[in-house]
C-alpha cells in the first residue's frame, strides 16, 4: 500500500475514478466525453463504450448537449463508467453508480466492472442487494453508523433468516464496552458464548448447524 498524502494530487488522481449518481458530461461529442484529455485511440474508446454497455446506444461523435440533457440519468452514468473503463484506474468509486438502469442492464453493468476492474479496488455504495452480491465484504450502515459487517453471502443468508448482525470493528477496550452496551440496549445480557462469533466466516459455518435452524437463534458476531 501506498500513503496518499505522498503522492501528488495530479498522480492520485489519475489512479482514482468515481461514477456518481448525479454524473457530470461536457458539451461536445461522445468521445470527448469518454476521453476528454485524447490520451487514447479511437478504437480503445469503442472497447471501453463496449464494457459499458453502450456500444449500441450512441456513437463517438454523438453529439452531447449542455449537462448531458439529450442523454438519459442512465446513459449518463453508463458514459461516465465507459470513462472509467478507459482509465483502468487502480481505484473505482461507485455512488449508487446504476441507479437509473434496469436490473438487466446492471447486472451486465456489473459483469464489466468485474472483468475490467479484476485488479482494482471497488468502493460501491448500493441499494440492491444483486449490485454487491458477491464483493468481498460489505458495511451496512444505519443512521451513520456501522450495524452490519461481513461476507455479503452470510449477510444474506442470515437475513433470510430474520436475523440481525452486530459487528465491532476491533477488540479494544473501548470497543469490548461499546458492544457490550448495544447488546445491554437491546436486553442481550444473557446472550450464551456460542452465539457470539469472531468473523462472519465462524457465523456461516454455524448456519449450516441443524440447530442453528431449529431454534431460530440471533446471531452476534464481535471482529477482530
Amino acid at each position: 500500500g501506498v500513503d496518499v498524502l505522498r503522492c501528488s494530487l495530479a498522480s492520485l488522481r489519475r489512479r482514482v475514478s468515481m461514477i456518481p449518481q448525479d454524473p457530470v458530461l461536457f458539451s461536445g461529442d461522445v468521445r470527448f466525453n469518454v476521453d476528454p484529455f485524447n490520451a487514447s485511440s479511437d478504437e480503445e474508446v469503442r472497447r471501453a463504450l463496449v464494457d459499458a454497455q453502450l456500444e449500441a446506444r450512441t456513437s463517438l461523435d454523438a453529439q452531447v448537449e449542455e449537462g448531458g440533457r439529450n442523454f438519459s440519468l442512465g446513459e449518463r452514468q453508463l458514459l461516465c463508467l465507459a470513462r472509467a473503463c478507459l482509465r483502468r484506474s487502480k481505484l473505482l468509486l461507485l455512488d449508487e453508480a446504476t441507479s437509473a438502469v434496469d436490473e438487466a442492464l446492471d447486472a451486465a453493468v456489473q459483469r464489466a466492472i468485474r472483468r475490467t476492474f479484476r485488479d482494482a479496488t471497488v468502493v460501491c455504495i448500493a441499494h440492491r442487494i444483486n449490485t454487491i452480491s458477491d464483493y468481498d465484504r460489505v458495511l451496512v450502515l444505519d443512521d451513520g453508523e456501522v450495524v452490519e459487517d461481513g461476507v455479503p453471502a452470510v449477510l444474506d443468508m442470515l437475513r433470510k433468516a430474520g436475523k440481525k448482525i452486530f459487528f465491532v470493528t476491533n477488540n479494544s477496550t473501548k470497543s469490548r464496552k461499546g458492544y457490550l452496551g448495544k447488546f445491554k440496549s437491546l436486553g442481550l445480557e444473557d446472550t450464551k458464548p456460542e452465539e457470539i462469533f469472531s468473523s462472519s466466516f465462524a457465523a456461516a459455518a454455524y448456519l449450516e448447524q441443524s440447530k442453528f435452524k431449529e431454534t431460530g437463534k440471533k446471531v452476534y458476531i464481535i471482529g477482530e
